[in-house]
C-alpha cells in the first residue's frame, strides 16, 4: 500500500541555531554541575584539585558532544550518533586539556598590570584581567568548534565552527568578569557567575556554529508521501532534477499524474527558486499550479502524485 502522510501532520525542520544553541547551553550547564561542587576557590599551582583541571576540558567535550549528536539526529543518522558524540567529546576533552596551559599562561600574562597611579589601580585591573579571561575562554571556545566541526565532518563547516566557537568563547569571557561584579559581588564568590559563563560558552558557541551552518547551508526537501515518504534531500548550489524519469537527480515513483513532467529547484542568491518542466499542472506549491516560483520556508510541493516539504530556516 502506498505510504501518504498529508503536509500538514508534518512541520518544518528546525532551525539549527536554536536546536545548537539549546544543546550546548544544557550540556555546558550538566558538565559544570558535575565537576562545581568540587572546585577548589583561588587554587595556587600547588593546590589546585582535579576538579579544577577537569571542568573546562569535561564542559568543553560534552558540549562538542551535544552539538555532534544534535547534527546527526537532525541528518537522521541515528546509528552513528552516539559512536560521533563519543568520539567528539573525547577529541574535544584531550584538546582542551592540552590548551589549558597556554590559556593559563594567557591570562596570567594580562592580570598582572603595573599600577597606573592612585585611583585606576583597581579599573587597570579590572580590565587586565577580563582581556586575559577573555583569550583564554575563546581558546577553549575555538577548540570547541574546531573539533566539532572535524567529527562531523560536513564539507566547508570547519571554518564556520571555529569561528563560531572562537566568538562564543569571546562572549563568554567577556561576560564573566561583569556579571560577577553585577551579581554576587566582586570579593564574593564566583560560582554564580562561573555557572553563568559556562552557560554562555555552550549557548553561544552553538548558536554561533548552527547560525553560520544555517547562512551557508542548503535547503531541505522532505519527501511526505509515496514509498519514500520520509526522506530527506539536502539542496545545494547544484540545480536539483525532481521528476519520476531516471535522468532526474531525484526519482520520484511513477504515477500517471507525474510522467515525465517534473520540477528542477537551483538556489538563486540565498533563496530557492522552483520551476516547473513539462506540464506546469502536474506541480503545485501550497495546492497552487505553478510554472516558477521563489521558494519559502515551510512550502508544501505536490509534483505529480507526491508531496515534498521545503525547509530553509534563515
Amino acid at each position: 500500500m502506498t505510504q501518504h502522510r498529508t503536509p500538514r501532520t508534518w512541520r518544518p525542520l528546525p532551525s539549527s541555531t536554536s536546536l545548537s544553541s539549546t544543546a550546548g547551553a544544557v550540556s555546558a550547564l550538566l558538565g559544570w554541575a558535575l565537576l562545581e561542587p568540587f572546585f577548589q576557590e583561588g587554587g595556587s599551582s600547588g593546590r589546585v584539585g582535579l576538579a579544577n583541571a577537569f571542568i573546562f576540558p569535561v564542559v568543553a567535550g560534552l558540549v562538542s558532544a551535544s552539538l555532534v549528536a544534535m547534527n546527526k539526529s537532525v541528518s537522521r543518522q541515528f546509528s552513528g550518533a552516539i559512536a560521533s558524540a563519543a568520539g567528539g567529546f573525547g577529541l574535544v576533552f584531550a584538546c582542551a586539556f592540552l590548551v589549558l596551559v597556554p590559556s593559563q599562561v594567557v591570562f596570567h600574562w594580562f592580570s598582572p598590570t603595573p599600577q597606573p597611579g592612585p585611583g585606576m589601580d583597581q579599573a587597570a585591573r579590572f580590565v587586565a584581567t577580563l582581556a586575559g579571561r577573555t583569550l583564554a575562554w575563546s581558546l577553549v571556545g575555538t577548540i570547541i568548534g574546531f573539533g566539532t566541526s572535524l567529527v562531523i565532518g560536513r564539507r566547508g563547516m570547519l571554518l564556520n565552527g571555529v569561528m563560531g566557537g572562537l566568538m562564543g568563547g569571546l562572549m563568554a569571557g567577556m561576560l564573566f568578569d561583569p556579571l560577577q561584579v553585577l551579581i554576587v559581588g566582586a570579593d564574593k564568590s564566583p560560582w554564580i557567575s562561573r555557572m553563568v559563563g559556562f552557560i554562555i560558552l555552550g549557548g553561544m558557541t552553538g548558536f554561533l556554529i548552527g547560525l553560520m551552518v544555517d547562512a551557508s547551508g542548503g535547503g531541505v526537501l522532505l519527501i511526505t508521501s509515496g514509498p519514500r515518504a520520509g526522506t530527506r534531500l539536502v539542496l545545494d548550489s547544484k540545480p536539483c532534477l525532481v521528476g519520476s524519469s531516471t535522468v532526474f537527480d531525484v526519482v520520484l515513483p511513477s504515477d500517471s499524474e507525474i510522467e515525465q513532467s517534473g520540477a528542477v529547484i537551483q538556489r538563486i542568491g540565498l533563496s530557492f527558486e522552483l520551476k516547473a518542466l513539462g506540464q506546469g499542472a502536474m506541480v503545485q506549491v501550497n495546492r497552487r499550479p505553478i510554472s516558477r516560483i521563489c521558494l519559502t520556508h515551510g512550502d508544501c510541493i505536490r509534483i505529480g502524485g507526491t508531496d515534498l516539504l521545503f525547509s530553509n530556516p534563515r
